[in-house]
């Protein structure tokens, strides 16, 4: 069996127990990873007039649109490959890259010099999403069963039924002290954060 790749001695070893199946912080932490989604598309919906300007289309164009369209239609497509992925190589491996992928394709929204290339930014960033969505429901399925699956699952979608609500305010803040490319900032940085708190989740299987 490999090595685990996140032992970081006494320290590390505490961490995992902290982030242990069964703990409030594995639900919260799990939950954050998924509502990375929703935070993805939502946070950016009160920037679209801004994005309109800096990129050329009319105000009230429908070129924006695609924006969420093509990031739903990469998540969609890269949860079969993310499964795949996840049952060689483990669940903690499609996490962190997925959540890695999913930064850098927002990065690289950010900085597209045209609507086209940060269509394909999007999609990028869409493909990166999967993976933490297709980690997070395999990593609750390795750790639970009937009635406490059932349970963990509401759980988690209690809290993340939350961020659609949020998303757009906290989008709207950003917009309130700088550019548009701030609400994706918070994305990167929300992405981030819960890469480096992940550092301490156990291996659900072998």
């Amino acid at each position: 069996v490999a090595p685990e790749l996140n032992d970081t001695g006494a320290a590390g070893r505490a961490g995992r127990r902290a982030l242990s199946p069964g703990t409030r912080a594995f639900t919260l932490l799990l939950t954050a990873a998924k509502a990375l989604i929703a935070l993805a598309n939502d946070s950016m919906l009160p920037a679209f007039a801004e994005i309109r300007a800096h990129h050329g289309p009319a105000p009230n164009a429908n070129e924006v649109a695609p924006l969420i369209t093509v990031f739903l239609f990469a998540l969609g497509l890269g949860q079969l490959p993310a499964g795949l992925l996840a049952d060689r190589f483990g669940r903690l491996p499609v996490l962190w890259g997925g959540i890695m992928l999913y930064i850098a394709g927002a990065v690289a929204a950010v900085f597209a010099p045209s609507l086209g290339w940060m269509l394909a930014a999007r999609f990028l960033w869409g493909l990166g999403a999967a993976g933490p969505r297709v980690a997070v429901h395999a990593m609750v399925r390795d750790s639970y069963a009937g009635a406490a699956m059932a349970r963990q699952m509401s759980s988690m979608l209690a809290v993340f039924l939350i961020v659609p609500m949020v998303a757009p305010v906290m989008g709207q803040a950003a917009l309130a002290i700088g550019p548009w490319q701030g609400t994706i900032w918070l994305c990167v940085i929300a992405a981030a954060a819960v890469l480096v708190m992940s550092r301490w989740l156990p291996r659900t299987v072998p």
